[in-house]
């Protein structure tokens, strides 16, 4: 089969013998395409007539060209697209009454905390002399309540926070919410998991830890939604990951991924992820969502909370997780799209800085 493509205004075709194509242009760099399906066998491109040089591209959405020597051979990299902090809207926490709930946070009076082994409080600070405050609580009942929302700060003096030497976080409940082994920690935002108490314990080993200004005030919950629509070229790689769709992440801890997966039986599942304070929610879509090809159509939504996260696939609603306990706090991180795996084109990116619901990603989706 012989396939003539003119690019004038009335193309041509014309078919004869097997399986050879031909593309003619009449001009320098002009872009000419043709559709076949071959049976078997390697497509093979080579130059034609007054043509010297030729970019074949798989797919209808061509990329642009690539200046290549004769003869040499050349793969496009696979490209990024990140959008800076400040042109990105982020919820901003509000403070629902200002009311601080923390009593003596500042410790100008020995009163109003229980103080466990090695805890002191003493000229303004509070110590946890390490090692004798290993493993000791330092706690006061200031009424939280389950699954509202909380902003905390707490000033380290003195010390050195570690993998060894840490501050163990308990907002209510009985078990504790997060370890704090970097400064960063030291303040964000939570959802209370229990009622009463808010728990610091110590886990100082090598040497003192110093606090001081110890605060914490109710805030109403936040969250942001967002949406990508556009195609995709993947194989099934069975390799787990097989494209980043959104990638916003602040560390390992702390960041938000909507996945392609292909691993098992998996040909093409999107996973909508969030981890904060090393808490990790996910929901998934369904293990054949999506198939490998060429410009494979897609259109996903996700929804993040502090106490859900829900996301959406070509029109269906996935089954919403809330088992999360905070949004991690993006609010300074680029956020970065089409971070894994080359061929993907993007039509439309929308991202709100509120929740707009299972109907809403269901709408955007469809």
């Amino acid at each position: 089969m012989t396939v003539n493509v003119s690019s004038t205004a009335t193309p041509a075709v014309r078919l004869s013998g097997a399986y050879d194509g031909v593309l003619s242009a009449s001009a320098p760099y002009e872009r000419v395409s043709m559709s076949f399906t071959p049976t078997a066998g390697t497509l093979v491109a080579l130059p034609y007539g007054s043509i010297s040089q030729l970019q074949i591209e798989a797919g209808s959405t061509p990329s642009s060209y690539i200046p290549t020597p004769v003869g040499a051979t050349a793969t496009r990299a696979a490209e990024t697209l990140e959008i800076p902090a400040d042109k990105i809207p982020w919820p901003e926490y509000v403070e629902v009454t200002g009311t601080e709930l923390v009593t003596n946070g500042t410790f100008d009076s020995d009163t109003d905390w229980t103080k466990g082994t090695g805890w002191t409080i003493s000229g303004g600070v509070a110590t946890a002399a390490g090692p004798a405050s290993d493993g000791s609580y330092f706690s006061q009942n200031i009424g939280l309540v389950a699954g509202k929302a909380y902003k905390y700060s707490i000033d380290l003096v003195s010390g050195t926070l570690n993998g060894t030497n840490y501050l163990a976080i308990r907002f209510g409940g009985t078990v504790d919410s997060f370890n704090i082994t970097r400064t960063a920690l030291l303040s964000g935002f939570f959802v209370a998991d229990g009622s009463g108490d808010f728990r610091i314990r110590s886990e100082a080993s090598q040497s003192d830890l110093v606090l001081d200004n110890i605060s914490i005030k109710e805030v109403l919950p936040r969250a942001v939604s967002i949406h990508m629509e556009g195609d995709m070229t993947y194989a099934d790689n069975d390799s787990g990951i097989e494209s980043v769709f959104v990638g916003w992440e602040l560390d390992v801890n702390n960041r938000i991924l909507n996945l392609l997966y292909t691993s098992g039986s998996r040909t093409g599942a999107v996973q909508i992820s969030q981890r904060n304070l090393g808490a990790t929610g996910v929901t998934y879509s369904s293990t054949t969502a999506y198939s490998p090809g060429i410009n494979v159509p897609f259109n996903i939504a996700s929804r993040h909370g502090d106490t859900f996260i829900n996301g959406a696939v070509d029109g269906t609603v996935l089954t919403a997780n809330t088992t999360p306990t905070s949004l991690p706090d993006l609010s300074s991180t680029p956020l970065q799209l089409a971070t894994l795996g080359g061929g993907m084109h993007i039509k439309e990116f929308a991202i709100w800085s509120e929740d707009i619901g299972d109907t809403g990603i269901g709408k955007v989706t469809t």
